[in-house]
């Protein structure tokens, strides 16, 4: 373990999948850039820091061009924002909660780079700076698309004067409204429907009492099988 610390303290890349557009120098044991790779990850800041495209509207435009992810699947706003959070390409490496300066070829130049930053701080989508939460969304996995069969999942975004969430489709979330275009749901709303819903069956004693017998005769049923 000692062995690795130092690698990753002289900047050397220690394990893990290499960063989009970078592969590895093996007898160095640092990162080099890909030459069908790396020209593309200059472009993902610009779009996003200089031409203020959001990571979904990153995404699209670089499927519509024919990019594709290194396993070959269409982009996802996922995948760019894990390429716009990388220091990698400020030439640094991550270790034990750390950043440490690496020999490698920089592909940003760190003002880009550092606007990029900024830019995911306003818009909410700096995972570091995120409260951790469960709870905020109540029934994310819950509610099914009726169009595609994925579950929805929340989803917020920033308004000049207010933070709105919602419930967005995963499919239509992660590879956009050509693969599903299901409408977002309002998260107070939807949320506020499905407990009203629920506080109005289980006050419905009627209902209650059947699916309590219900239980019971299943129980009853089973028990042959169980004491065999």
């Amino acid at each position: 373990m000692l062995r690795i610390e130092r690698k990753a303290a002289r900047g050397g890349w220690t394990a893990g999948t290499f960063p989009y557009g970078y592969g590895i120098d093996p007898e160095a044991g640092h990162l080099v850039p890909r030459p069908d790779e790396a020209p593309l990850v200059p472009r993902i800041f610009e779009l996003y820091a200089s031409h203020r495209l959001g990571a979904k509207a990153v995404a699209t435009e670089l499927n519509a061009a024919g990019h594709r992810t290194r396993s070959g699947r269409p982009r996802s706003h996922m995948s760019v924002l894990t390429i716009l959070r990388n220091r990698a390409y400020v030439s640094e490496v991550f270790f034990r909660n750390a950043h440490h300066p690496a020999p490698h070829e920089a592909l940003v130049d760190m003002a880009l780079f550092a606007k990029a930053q900024a830019i995911l701080t306003e818009r909410g989508e700096d995972y570091s700076r995120r409260a951790s939460n469960p709870c905020e969304y109540l029934l994310a996995g819950v509610v099914v698309c009726h169009r595609c069969g994925c579950h929805y999942t929340g989803t917020a975004a920033r308004g000049r004067n207010a933070r709105y969430r919602s419930y967005t489709c995963f499919t239509c979330q992660r590879y956009g409204t050509s693969r599903c275009d299901a409408d977002r749901l309002p998260a107070g709303a939807l949320e506020d429907a499905v407990i009203g819903a629920l506080q109005r069956t289980y006050t419905r004693r009627d209902l209650l009492d059947r699916a309590i017998a219900a239980n019971r005769a299943g129980v009853e049923a089973g028990r042959p099988g169980r004491q065999e």
